[in-house]
């Protein structure tokens, strides 16, 4: 009884987290160490208008073009070797085609016993 009321408290806390996350008008996104995305909220959805499932477990490699794939690999590889957060204005090219311009705030963190996250 007590593993699956935790496990149920679990499931209601990633719920409401992942409402809370959506409510941010700004995209937001973590990557695992492999640089797949686990989570992406709805705003980051709508600007590289795909579903949150279809982006889910993929990396911007299957989702943008070749060169702005590797500059987002870049950044990440940078933060995650400097331990720093990272700044810069990068293009992003939706689903449709159609070129954003974006300002893109990444920083590392480390979940308790977990491999980094961006």
């Amino acid at each position: 009884m007590t593993e699956r009321c935790a496990s149920k408290d679990c499931d209601q806390v990633r719920g409401i987290l992942s409402q809370f996350l959506d409510a941010i008008a700004e995209p937001v996104f973590v990557k695992d160490g492999n640089h797949r995305l686990q989570f992406v909220n709805e705003a980051y959805c709508h600007l590289l208008g795909y579903r949150a499932e279809d982006l889910v477990g993929k990396s911007e490699a299957d989702v943008l073009p070749t060169g702005q794939a590797k500059a987002f690999l870049a950044a990440e590889q940078a933060i995650v070797t400097a331990g720093q957060p990272c700044e810069h204005q990068a293009t992003i090219t939706d689903r449709s085609g159609v070129e954003h311009i974006v300002l893109v705030r990444m920083s590392m963190f480390c979940a308790q016993g977990k491999s980094p996250m961006i």
